[in-house]
């Protein structure tokens, strides 16, 4: 019989997480309960054959241990915005940065996006609402490292997996442990109670720590594996966003806003002008390209178009009245770190 680890680690992570926590707080409970809920004249027959007996207990096991574990993945959520973000993280979290820089060179978000638009499998709106998130991924580079590894090296995988089947038993026994403290509250145990609490509160550290080695030790694999060689990871270069995604037609409110200097500004246009509000910390990774002769006036708020050239990056600082041509065929994207909307036009000749 041949031993495949990735065949292996899968019915460890459920026997962790799941059949574990739901044999403990089963226990508990028969030991709570049993005697009010069995027997005579109670609510269930009192199973007399030894095997009936294993039977609804390991039922039981099962269906508790999936809630456990479906309660306990909500925990996922605190780990991301707290314990990653203040008790576990790397020196200015580089091997995470690297190993997503890795990640988007295999899968491009952006490029994903426009055949999606082209397709219409998705809307304008959405598309630029996408566009809005700097963080934009398909999804993230943690699962993307698993599904890598377990293609390239199935054995570097099953040591993560194993990681991960510990952190999310831990992850599984503080809900398990917070059940039965607050089991024991209602019959007045206190003192047991919060000896269980303390319980979760330790396996919660635990999960977190856990995780995090299994996400780090995911990512120095990965880089590891890139920087062993290089060549094989694709190379996609810049990708441009449609402008038309941003661009909007005026709208009334707005023109009444700026309605004397936009009759200024259109005089010898031919073109309608489009609006483009571009909100703090919006669409500030996006680069988008010129398709034709480009001219930028800023009608409110303050930010930066930064333009592309071969010799470097130019930085052109937008406020009031400030306008800015654009050659056809030049990628340029915007930054707004400022409070208040960036209001712009956009003339095309």
């Amino acid at each position: 019989m041949n031993f495949k680890p990735q065949t292996f680690y899968i019915g460890v992570i459920d026997f962790f997480s799941v059949l574990l926590p739901g044999a403990l707080l089963t226990y508990f409970l028969m030991g709570m309960f049993y005697i009010d809920l069995f027997g005579t004249d109670k609510m269930f027959v009192a199973p007399i054959d030894t095997t009936v007996k294993w039977i609804i207990f390991l039922l039981v096991t099962y269906i508790l241990g999936n809630i456990i574990f479906m309660l306990a993945s909500f925990l996922d959520f605190s780990y991301n915005k707290f314990l990653r973000k203040t008790i576990f993280q790397s020196p200015c979290d580089l091997s995470y940065k690297t190993a997503h820089s890795i990640h988007c060179r295999y899968i491009n978000v952006d490029t994903s996006l426009i055949e999606l638009v082209k397709s219409h499998q998705l809307t304008q709106d959405q598309y630029k609402n996408i566009l809005c998130d700097a963080r934009r991924e398909i999804f993230n580079t943690f699962k993307w490292a698993q599904h890598f590894l377990r293609f390239i090296n199935p054995e570097s995988l099953a040591d993560i997996k194993r990681i991960e089947a510990d952190s999310k038993f831990f992850r599984s026994l503080v809900i398990t442990f917070l059940l039965i403290a607050i089991i024991l509250s209602i019959k007045s145990d206190f003192q047991v109670a919060i000896v269980f609490i303390v319980l979760s509160a330790l396996c919660y550290y635990r999960y977190g720590d856990l995780r995090f080695k299994a996400t780090e030790k995911a990512y120095e694999m990965i880089i590891t594996f890139h920087y062993l060689d290089p060549q094989k990871a694709p190379s996609i270069g810049t990708v441009a966003i449609d402008l038309s995604t941003i661009k909007a037609e005026l709208e009334k409110e707005f023109e009444l806003k700026y309605h004397e200097r936009l009759n200024n500004l259109i005089k010898g246009f031919s073109n309608v002008p489009k609006q483009v509000v571009i909100k703090s910390g919006e669409i500030r990774d996006t680069i988008f390209q010129a398709s034709q002769y480009e001219y930028w006036y800023c009608l409110g708020g303050k930010g930066k178009i930064i333009i592309k050239n071969d010799k470097g990056d130019q930085e052109c600082f937008l406020q009031p009245n400030t306008s800015i041509p654009i050659l056809k065929g030049k990628m340029y994207s915007f930054k707004n770190n400022y409070t208040e909307p960036l209001e712009l036009i956009v003339l095309n000749q």
